[in-house]
């Protein structure tokens, strides 16, 4: 529930110019306290290809945000989360 505040609360105070700069701070942290992304290339590939898509058809295609998809190597971790105005 903390997290979701978080989000909120960066939402309403932070520019878009802002959150980019947050987000790629952080998505290298991230990334390492889940394995680092994944070296698994066919899956990186799938993801990164049906991610694209996505973005391609939904709002994201309109919006100032760069949207990109990674595989993170910890199996153990369900790999869906995003950080504001980044690509992870």
């Amino acid at each position: 529930m903390a997290r979701w505040i978080i989000a909120l609360i960066i939402a309403l105070v932070l520019k878009p110019d802002d959150e980019i700069a947050l987000g790629l701070k952080s998505a290298p942290q991230m990334a390492a306290q889940m394995g680092g992304v994944s070296r698994e290339r066919e899956a990186r590939a799938l993801v990164e290809r049906v991610g694209a898509a996505l973005a391609r058809e939904s709002i994201a295609a309109r919006s100032p945000y760069r949207v990109s998809f990674h595989v993170l190597a910890d199996p153990k971790t369900i790999n869906a989360f995003a950080l504001p105005g980044s690509g992870m």
